[in-house]
């Protein structure tokens, strides 16, 4: 109990040394000490060390806290696999047969860069197709018929793709003499037709364009496809 006693007065004392309580004391308002007395910090690792010494020095056992363990659990981000090539090709077959679809309803506006190579074959015969629906001014409708494509196969010879798909066509053509009065449209072809096309394209900047097609078999008024 003695001894108990002599490290409870060592403690007092360095405590009672560690200055007044003043904000110029403490050095509140500086991050650096200008003052040669002890900081708080100083005066507590001081008192620290002392009770661990004499503690030490007369046999007291001295029990630390336990270590504080952090959990942290990282996110982990799911990275999607890259398309392959065959799907990218698809992609860039659909959206080019889309945009030119998009052509026989606004002809004025067709996108010809979205949908042939330039100076290709199937571009040339896009610029023929547009001339003559507004020269005919012959128009296709939403919602009058559709062209329904399914892509059978992808294939690659050289620098080319190759896409075989069968299409089935039951889009209605309207002659629509006066654009500002929907009423007076004309049904000029609304026949159907099917037909299987071997396609090839080739990559411009990084997209699969339209080049030049085959065709492969057709079918009048029905559908060889099994839509």
């Amino acid at each position: 109990m003695r001894i108990r006693g002599v490290v409870l007065v060592a403690v007092l004392g360095l405590s009672a040394c560690s200055g007044g309580g003043s904000s110029d004391a403490l050095n509140l308002g500086t991050t650096v000490a200008t003052s040669s007395s002890p900081t708080a910090v100083e005066v507590s690792t001081t008192v620290a060390a002392a009770v661990v010494a004499v503690s030490t020095s007369v046999g007291v056992e001295t029990t630390l806290p336990p270590a504080t363990v952090v959990e942290t659990t990282i996110p982990v981000t799911t990275v999607p696999e890259p398309a392959s090539k065959e799907d990218q090709v698809t992609a860039d077959f659909i959206a080019a047969r889309s945009a030119r679809q998009e052509c026989s309803y606004d002809p004025e506006g067709c996108e010809f860069e979205a949908i042939a190579v330039p100076g290709s074959p199937m571009d040339a015969n896009t610029h023929e197709a547009v001339a003559r629906s507004i020269r005919d001014n012959v128009r296709g409708k939403r919602g009058f018929g559709d062209v329904q494509v399914r892509v059978e196969s992808v294939g690659f010879e050289g620098d080319a793709a190759y896409v075989t798909a069968c299409a089935y066509d039951t889009g209605v053509l309207f002659d629509i003499a006066d654009p500002t009065n929907s009423s007076d449209d004309i049904i000029v072809d609304d026949s159907t037709a099917s037909y299987r096309v071997r396609w090839e394209l080739h990559l411009v900047a990084d997209t699969w364009l339209l080049f030049n097609n085959t065709s492969i078999d057709q079918l009048t008024a029905g559908d060889l496809c099994g839509f």
